[in-house]
Order: C-alpha cells, then structure tokens, then sequence
C-alpha cells in the first residue's frame, strides 16, 4: 500500500487499485500481467517522498501520477465542503462555480447575510435571479448586504449610483415594516443602524437628491438630518429643524458647524431663529467673531420687536459696536475716545442716575448703521414686565458703549467730537425729538456746535442746570458767544423776578457783570437788591481807572525818555585821526570817500564795496548798481556834463540808500565776518584752478 496527495493505492498480486482519500470511491483499477512479470510484491516510495515504484519478483516500474487534483474540487463540492473547494480550484469559471453553491447552500439554511455576501462573489450568477430569490424570500437586509457588495466591487458611477439608491430604498422599505408592525425593538435598531451604516457610504456618489427625497417620502427625518450631516450640508439639516420649527436645535448645530458657510447660513435663517429663541440666538452670535453685524442688523431689528426681542437686540449691537471698534483699520483711539465720550454724555443725560451701571467695556462704534439701530433701540421705552436686567437701563445702558474702573462718569462734551466719522447726529437727535428725550437732544445740539439751539430747547424745558453747561460749552476764545448765550439764560430768569438766580448767573459766568444784566431786569425790581454787586461793579471800575492813569503815566515817562535818547544819538560823534588808515587796504582813510563805524573801524567805500558787494543777495546787488548809476547821474548832472533833469529821487535820499546798505554793519566785527567763519579758504570755483599747479607724477601736463 502507498498513499498520495489525494489516493491510497493498493497492491495484489493479479492488480492495483487507486482509491479516493476524499470520497473513500475506487477512482482507477489496472490488471497486472503475471504471466509476463510475475505476480506483484510491494508498492515503495523513495526517502524523499516524490517517486512511486511498483515491484514484481523480477521487474520493478515507475508510477507517474498526471494532474492528480484536477478534479478535487468538484470531489470537495459534492461533499459540501465548499472553502476546501474553492482553495483547490485552479480557473476562475471553477470558483464561481464554488461560490455560486455556497451561496445557495447557505440560502436554503436560511443565512441570508452570508448567502449574499457569498453570491456577490460570484459574478457569474445574474444579478437579477439573486435579487428576484432575496425578494421572493422577503429577505430585505440580505438584499441590501448583496446590494452594498456588489456595489463595492462596481467602478462605473451610474451603476453605482443605481445601486446604492436601490439599497436605501430597501433598507427604508424594511424599516418601514418594523414600524408598522409595532416591532421597532431589537430588529428595528438593527435595521435602522443597518441604515446609518447605508447613508455613511454615500460620500463619493451623486446621489443626495435622491436619497434626501426617499428619506423624506418615507418619513425618517430624524436620518436625513443625519445623512445631510454626514455630507456637510449644514443648509439642510438647519432647514430641516427650522421646518419642524426645533429651532433650539438648529442654533445648537450652528454653534457646531465650522467654516465660511455657517455666516451665510446665519444670515439667511437670522429671522427664524432670532424670532423663535432670541436669546440662544444673540448667544450664538456674540460667538462668531466674524461674523458681519450688517448681515444680521436686518433681522435682529424691527420697531415692533417684544421687549424681549429689543433687549438681546441691544445686547449684540452693543457687542458688534465694540468688537468693529477694536478691529485693527478702524478710527485711531483718538477718534474712538471722543466717541466713547460723547455716547457716555448722551447716556448719562437721557436717564435716571440710578440706572447707569457702574462697569462698562469702553468700546466705540465704527460703523453708522450699527450705532444709528443701537440708539434708535436705546431711545424707545421698555416695558416695566422685564426683569431689572432686561429693562430700559435708560439711554446710558445701551448708547453709551465707555466703561471705567470706576462709577459711570459723566464726561464734558468736546467740540472736537463733531469729527467722529460714524456718529450721525441728525439721525439721533431725530429720534430724541420723536421720544421726547430732552437731555439729549441739548447734547446733540451742542455736537452740531449749535449752541444757541442748545440753550433754548433746555430752557424751554425749565432745564437751568443743563442750559449753563450748554452755554460753557463753546471755547474760551469765544466769548462774545459765551456772553450771549449766558444773557439768554438771564433773560429767562428775570421773567420770575427771581434776583438770587440772576445774581448767581452773575457769579458763575466769566463773561458777565451787573451793566450787562441791568437791561434785562424789569422796573419792577429794587436797585436795593443789586447793591453789593453794584458796589464791586464800581469799585473794579475805580480800580480799571487807576490802572489806567498808571498805564498813561508810564507811556509819558518813556515818551520822555526815548526823546531824550534820540536827541543824544543826534549829537554822537566818532573821531577820526589824520594819519587814520583804511582797515582794509591800508592807505590813508580821508583820501577818498569813506565810512566810519561806532567800533572805530574806518574803511574806504571803495573797499567796502568790493568787500560786500559779493556777499549781498542778487536783488541787494542789483539795488546797489542802480543806485550808483543814479549817483553818477547826478554828479554828471552837476558837473555839467548833461542836460539838467528832473530825476525820480533825489542825490539825498540815493545816498541814504547806499549807505544803508554798505555800512549797515561793519564788515571786519559785524555779520558778515560771523557769516565767514564757515566759509572755506578756497572756494569750491577755485578747486580746478588749484589742483591744475599741483606738481607731480599725476599732474596734468
């Protein structure tokens, strides 16, 4: 006996017989020749296991075995051992043959999940009969696993698009009827996860239009949200809660999704989400660093907006207000300050002081239409029905956008304020006028440097406190202006005959005394009352008067003096030897025409000509050669050299001239020879002409 891979064979001595280790069957029987060969002995293999010989009494023979496992797989198959079967196949046609009665093996016991997978495999099989035999079965999850492995081995994208559909309508299908039978416990998750799993595929297939119609045909909402997540497609999913008005859900997502698209998408459902949970909403926004305020202001605003609604309005204007401030490319801090400080002076004049609060970011506005809502919000009233924090704060709470370490201040109004860029004030001071806020409207006035606007609206208002701070308002420099508007409030005052009003005007103003208050009082009124004010009228008045006459007296005293002086300079005179020599040339001074300086300097006109004459600018020179030819006119006019003619100035007045501008100074310890000290010996024309006597080996032949 002797075994092989697959056969044992046996050995008699009229035979040997081939039997299958498989199927226990004789496979092949080959009779033996006695007569010729003798009766046979022994089946031997070598040591090495890879030859099989036969031997009789006198002869010994090789058995070749020839493609001894063509048919083991078929051996196998027959068995129902199908792995063992299909690692023996060697084609390809073999194997699906292998697979196809696996799975159809495995479809009569039932295991629809493995008989799918197994007959996905087998591409052979049409695709149609395994559809029609799960259908036919009412095995859906096992269609739907055949469905998603076939289409995993698809790489055409309209078949797998088909596919795929295909699928989720039957996994849809199956759930279905696990809710309609009541039955959505074990098997309903398992169907409905069997699902998710479906929907997560679907990333790289064109497919989302259907599968959003299926799902929401079917009425599974809850997974098309789900699925348009998956896909990123934040517009759907915020759609579909807004639909089923779960607004509380759809801020919640938004606060989720991140990149470019969530703005636009917060925009476009700002007035949904806004009008449905305000609060949650304002919270979502505050969140959104880049988000534009101008996207929104349209949906957050409306002049009939609940209180509620108003007030987190407000609150996200007050934050897009200070957010845009602190952006870099805005307005410089100057600018920005001054707007801080004139929304604080509006907040701290339209309400109550016990509605300012005491801590506030300080912050501005750099944009008009923010700042323009923000007020026109502040400026109309809230119910008394929100709690304390949700009120009307006054306009100081939500204007005013400056906070301080310290109590709320109220801060002096700057004329300069009237350059901040993105304050309109006719805008706010046409919704103070509508809301009847006083205060206000006289601030505003006063920005607009309408000043004299600003004193009669508080005084119309019986406002004295607020009208004086209006008429201190205009600078300084301004006092015919101060002065007016300081009269307008005595006016006002001597209509109630009220004296210790006016004499207090009198003491706070710096631009009025008791003659300019005279004119206003009526006749009724006692000059009594205006005794001790009159008194120190006449006493500043006594006092401006002797300061005068002490004035007059100085100016009569230096009159005086100056005459004296003047009459001294007449008489000066400098002495001038005989031997006296020109400090510049040498020779005898009295020679020639000559100057003489209060330093003792003598020089020749001559020389101080050549001297100066360089030095002077191109005008001066040119004055000085007109006035020498005019002199020249009139000597040859003297000397008879020329007719006599009238000339346009006189040989006085010509030498005046001259000699003012030669011996304006002196020219050895005046100007000009401070000027020289700077002035190199040699002049930068004169360089040429050096270096062309310089002697060497790189001089210039």
């Amino acid at each position: 006996m002797a075994l092989t891979k697959y056969h044992v064979l046996f050995a008699f001595e009229d035979r040997w017989v081939a039997v299958s280790r498989i199927t226990h069957e004789v496979v092949q029987q080959q009779d033996w020749a006695m007569s010729t060969y003798g009766p046979l002995r022994s089946l031997a293999r070598d040591q090495h296991g890879e030859r099989l010989w036969i031997c009789s009494e006198r002869h010994a023979f090789e058995l070749l075995t020839e493609k001894e496992d063509r048919n083991v797989w078929a051996l196998l198959l027959r068995l129902e051992q199908f792995d063992d079967a299909l690692a023996a196949c060697k084609k390809q046609s073999d194997r699906m043959r292998v697979l196809a009665a696996h799975a159809d093996s495995l479809f009569r016991e039932g295991a629809g999940i493995e008989s799918a997978r197994k007959f996905a495999q087998a591409t052979a099989v049409p695709f149609e009969h395994v559809a029609l035999r799960f259908l036919a079965g009412d095995m859906k999850a096992a269609l739907v696993e055949y469905l998603r492995c076939r289409l995993s081995r698809a790489n055409d994208q309209v078949t797998r698009a088909l596919l795929y559909s295909w699928a989720v309508e039957i996994s849809l299908a199956a759930l279905n009827g696990s809710r309609f039978a009541n039955t959505l416990g074990s098997r309903g998750h398992e169907d409905r996860q069997i699902l998710l799993d479906l929907l997560k595929e679907s990333r790289d297939l064109d497919v989302h239009a259907t599968i959003y119609h299926l799902l929401q045909s079917h009425g599974w909402l809850d997974e098309l949200a789900q699925f348009a997540e998956m896909r990123r497609d934040f517009t759907t999913v915020i759609l579909h809660h807004v639909s089923r008005r779960d607004c509380h859900n759809a801020v919640q997502k938004l606060a989720e999704f991140k990149g470019a698209s969530v703005q636009e998408l917060v925009g476009r459902f700002a007035p949904v989400l806004f009008g449905a949970v305000p609060k949650e909403f304002i919270s979502l926004l505050l969140q959104m660093s880049k988000m534009d305020p101008l996207v929104v202001l349209p949906a957050i605003f409306s002049p009939h907006a609940s209180p509620t609604h108003r007030a987190e309005a407000m609150r996200y204007l007050e934050h897009a207000a200070r957010q845009t401030a602190e952006s870099p490319g805005q307005a410089d801090m100057r600018s920005s300050f001054r707007a801080g400080s004139l929304l604080q002076n509006l907040a701290s004049c339209v309400g109550d002081d016990a509605a300012l609060i005491t801590s506030q970011r300080f912050g501005w506005a750099t944009n008009t239409a923010i700042l323009n809502t923000l007020i026109l919000c502040s400026a109309e009233p809230l119910e008394e029905a929100l709690p304390p924090e949700g009120r009307r704060k006054s306009f100081a709470t939500h204007v005013a956008l400056c906070q301080c370490s310290s109590t709320y201040a109220r801060v002096s109004l700057d004329v300069s304020q009237e350059s901040n860029p993105f304050l309109d004030p006719h805008f706010a001071l046409r919704v103070c006028r509508q809301q009847g806020l006083v205060k206000a409207q006289v601030l505003l006035y006063g920005v607009m440097g309408m000043h004299e606007e600003a004193v009669d609206v508080a005084l119309q208002h019986e406002d004295v406190t607020l009208a004086k701070r209006s008429a201190c308002k205009p600078h300084l420099s301004q006092k015919r202006l101060r002065q007016k508007l300081w009269l307008r409030i005595v006016e006002h005052q001597a209509t109630s005959c009220d004296v210790p009003k006016i004499i207090g005007l009198i003491r706070e103003s710096q631009e009025l005394t008791i003659r300019d208050v005279l004119p206003y009082l009526s006749d009724s009124m006692t000059i009594d009352a205006f005794k001790t004010e009159i008194c120190d009228c006449l006493d500043s008045y006594e006092g401006q008067i002797v300061t005068l006459r002490q004035e007059m007296d100085d100016h009569r005293r230096a009159l005086q003096a100056f005459k004296e002086d003047l009459k001294q300079a007449e008489e000066r005179c400098i002495f001038v030897a005989r031997d006296q020599a020109c400090e510049l040339c040498g020779a005898d001074v009295v020679r020639e025409r000559f100057y003489a300086f209060a330093c003792s300097h003598c020089c020749h006109e001559a020389c101080i000509r050549a001297l100066i004459l360089p030095a002077l600018s191109v005008e001066k020179r040119e004055e000085v050669l007109k006035l020498e030819a005019a002199r020249l006119q009139h000597q040859a006019t003297a000397a008879g050299a020329q007719p006599a003619t009238q000339m346009p100035t006189p040989l006085a007045e010509v030498e005046d001239k001259l000699d003012g501008i030669l011996a304006e100074d002196c020219p050895l310890c005046g100007q000009l020879m401070i000027d020289t000290i700077e002035k190199p010996f040699i002049d930068s024309a004169e360089v040429d002409e050096i270096e062309s006597w310089a002697v060497g080996a790189n001089a210039p032949l």
